[in-house]
């Protein structure tokens, strides 16, 4: 399955969630606990990453490509 296939299967409730994680690791120390929450999340729904920083990239890239996926949605 492509990366773009795995964003498509995400839910609002999904994104939502990755999204909360996303924005409090944003706001904390690089490497917090709450970096490796979010690496938790993203495991949760098939996104592996193997370090913080790479959570975040792949975090935001999730995010941005859903919003796109699904604002094409409706046209």
């Amino acid at each position: 399955m492509s990366f773009e296939d795995q964003v498509q299967h995400l839910t609002s409730a999904n994104i939502n969630e990755i999204e909360t994680h996303y924005y409090a690791a944003i706001e904390t120390e690089h490497g917090s606990g709450e970096h490796w929450i979010l690496m938790t999340v993203l495991d949760k729904y098939g996104f592996r990453t193997n370090s913080p920083t790479k959570a975040m990239e792949v975090a935001d890239q999730i995010i941005v490509l859903w919003y796109i996926l699904n604002s094409q949605q409706g046209t």
